[in-house]
């Protein structure tokens, strides 16, 4: 309808406004969480890269800049490299060689982390087995000795 009837522009309105009511709260708890769950990430002692400009107004440097710090407050890894200009997400566009050598740089340190991690773990798990073998040793012998009646304990 070109021009709707008064009373049915205000129950849109209503519902309208009720409905940006609901989901603004739910988009804020839903950033709540968010952020809750980034910071519970430094437990697991990844390092972070975080790239951003100080002319980006999707994503203001001074909320980023202060998220870094709290996660290194909390023993986190972080690198923060800021972009002079750049707009939000063109960061390779206008500084490839800095993004280039900020990405080299994180993907070493990520991967020299998950090697020295595999590599504890596959040090955990040959322990076990020699641990298994200790054990299982004497009871294969047990069979082996209950099968041959002429061997004695």
């Amino acid at each position: 309808m070109s021009h709707p009837p008064r009373i049915a522009s205000w129950i849109a309105n209503g519902i309208a406004s009720r409905l940006d009511a609901l989901f603004l709260s739910r988009f804020e708890s839903h950033r709540a969480e968010y952020w809750q769950t980034l910071y519970a990430s430094v437990v697991y002692s990844l390092p972070y890269l975080i790239l951003c400009s100080k002319t980006d107004d999707l994503a203001p440097y001074q909320i980023i800049h202060n998220f870094a710090q709290r996660i290194q407050q909390l023993g986190g890894d972080v690198k923060l490299v800021k972009f002079n200009g750049s707009p939000h997400v063109g960061h390779y566009r206008d500084y490839p060689v800095d993004y280039r050598a900020a990405i080299t740089e994180f993907l070493g340190k990520a991967s020299a982390l998950y090697f020295g991690r595999i590599q504890q773990l596959e040090g955990e798990q040959v322990g076990s087995v020699e641990a298994h073998d200790e054990i299982s040793e004497p009871i294969s012998t047990i069979g082996k000795t209950a099968l041959s009646p002429n061997l004695s304990f």
